[in-house]
């Protein structure tokens, strides 16, 4: 060169041996390796044409270095010559992971021209993890073609990745239904329970011990294993109903449901005030709240008397009355062997109480989405009153053990998660009606002539036109009003424990970082004033 610096010299490595070298790179690249790995890269850019496996697995690896080096290394702005700033550097890692993704997603159709199905399932499971920071309603539409691509080539090789499978369609489901495309959305999301659905008895039972989860040998392992069943159900449900032109859902949580979706889907816009706005979504919630309560008390009050075993099918019509209908059946999974059916947990038909417990807790979910999107529009009032009321169906009785939630019903993670949420949601609507007394959370309070017993006698002073002015401070309570005050502060105090309680019992260490949070937040005051020494017992 004219620099006087010497160009690399082109490889003269055989095909086999390119393949080798570029395994040998996309290992280093697993074992994070990454300054071997880049040094290796720079090696490995002088090949001139590699064979098509080994140009896959340079790009797989190359995908993953272009990450690493975006969230890792520093950069500079081109115009100021300065640091990039957090929000700079937040874009630069997210345009370095859809530009991954899409490598990715040109690496599973090189690999799938070459019938290569493993180095296919590798590219598949690469562009899963590095777009999974991704998979959030700001920036899921940037991957949706590579996710959609994605999931077509696993299913035309009928990749055994079911579970991956599974997550790309539930995720292309999400992408479609962004943009109102409501059929497609549902598409995806059969195919999605489709997928889920073709594990045999014994293929769930090996994957669940390889996964470590212990099940008994009577049981059916898909409850252990779907943990998106759930939720595709639930959206599934929900674009059934937004499709239905004619049909009216008579079911409370069904209509409730579209309430709840209505009021996230209502945006403002030109046309509508931003107050009639809020207006609206509080009438819809106010009525979505209704439905609900309505049907819990029903349920509540018929749940001890339901029957705990499904009655036997007439052999013989004794009367022209109509049957009933058979209790709708869990899902099972798809068996083999048919024997084994017999024996599964949920392939009995369901009975009442068990049918009811179901409806519950989904009423009860509804009832903490509610909440918080009452607390989203600043209607504290109904957003406590609706959270108070789920706490209390779900976990209405003491314990011995104070540290632990006894739950009326069995409640999954999911559920709660929602109900830790509402407990916390709230605590803040109780601290927003404690700030309107002009009181601190979490203090004693006393009257005006306790206050005056305990103050020093100090010399009084002509007073001044200054003086007679109001300084802005709030007049002293009476003594209903403390009453009042020290119920919501003891109430809040209790709202807190609860989120973090139910949230410790499922092990969801975040969430308990959450209540941590709210109660810091809460109650800073305290610190801030120094009155550490008139806090309540309960504090």
């Amino acid at each position: 060169n004219v620099d006087g610096s010497v160009p690399p010299a082109r490889s003269q490595a055989s095909p086999q041996e390119q393949i080798v070298l570029a395994g040998l790179f996309r290992a280093a690249v697993q074992a994070q390796k990454w300054p071997l790995a880049i040094k290796m890269m720079d090696r490995i850019s002088v090949f001139r044409a590699p064979p098509p496996r080994g140009r896959i697995l340079i790009d797989l690896a190359m995908a993953e270095i272009s990450v690493w080096r975006a969230k890792n290394e520093k950069a500079f702005d081109p115009v100021t010559g300065m640091l990039l700033s957090a929000s700079q550097q937040e874009d630069r890692e997210i345009t370095a992971r859809v530009q991954a993704v899409r490598a990715c997603e040109r690496c599973m159709m090189a690999a799938k021209r070459i019938e290569n199905m493993d180095l296919v399932e590798d590219a598949a499971v690469i562009l899963w993890n590095l777009g999974l920071p991704l998979l959030c309603d700001a920036h899921r539409f940037k991957i949706h073609k590579s996710l959609q691509k994605a999931s077509e080539i696993l299913t035309e090789v009928q990749s055994a990745l079911s579970k991956l499978r599974v997550m790309l369609h539930f995720e292309v489901a999400k992408c479609e239904v962004a943009q109102d495309i409501l059929t497609k959305g549902k598409l995806e999301l059969e195919h999605a329970s489709h997928v889920d659905y073709t594990l045999s008895w014994d293929e769930a039972k090996k994957m669940a011990a390889q996964q470590g989860i212990a099940i008994p040998d009577e049981d059916d392992p898909s409850p252990y294993l779907r943990w998106l069943d759930s939720h595709i159900k639930r959206n599934h449900n929900m674009l059934a109903w937004k499709l239905a032109l004619y049909d009216e859902p008579s079911d409370p949580a069904d209509i409730a449901m579209l309430l709840i979706d209505q009021v996230q889907a209502t945006k403002a816009s030109a046309h509508v005030h931003s107050s009639s706005l809020l207006e609206l979504k509080f009438n819809l919630l106010q009525k979505a709240f209704e439905r609900l309560d309505s049907r819990l008390e029903e349920l509540v009050a018929s749940y001890p008397s339901l029957e705990t075993e499904v009655p036997p099918r007439p052999l013989v019509l004794g009367s022209v009355e109509p049957i009933k209908e058979i209790p709708r059946q869990a899902p099972c999974t798809v068996e083999a062997d048919t024997a084994k059916r017999d024996a599964a947990a949920d392939s009995r038909p369901a009975t009442a109480k068990e049918v009811a417990e179901s409806q519950i807790k989904r009423l009860v979910m509804l009832l903490c989405e509610v909440s918080q999107e009452a607390h989203k529009i600043e209607r504290f009032e109904l957003a406590a009153q609706v959270a108070t009321k789920a706490m209390e169906i779900a976990a209405p009785a003491e314990t011995e053990n104070p540290g632990v939630v006894q739950f009326k019903v069995g409640i999954e993670a999911e559920g709660g998660i929602l109900l830790a949420r509402a407990a916390l949601t709230r605590a803040l609507c109780l601290a927003d009606a404690i700030d309107q007394f002009g009181v601190l959370p979490g203090v004693v309070e006393t009257t005006s002539e306790e206050e005056a017993e305990g103050e020093e006698k100090v010399h009084v002073g002509f007073a001044t036109e200054e003086s007679d002015e109001d300084d802005g401070t709030p007049p002293p309570l009476t003594a209903e009003e403390i009453e009042q005050v020290l119920k919501l502060k003891t109430d809040l105090i209790d709202a807190v424990l609860f989120g973090a309680r139910v949230a410790a019992q499922f092990k969801q260490g975040w969430m308990v970082c959450n209540a941590l949070v709210h109660w810091w937040n809460i109650h800073i005051g305290i610190t801030d004033d120094n009155l550490a020494e008139k806090v309540l017992p309960e504090y």
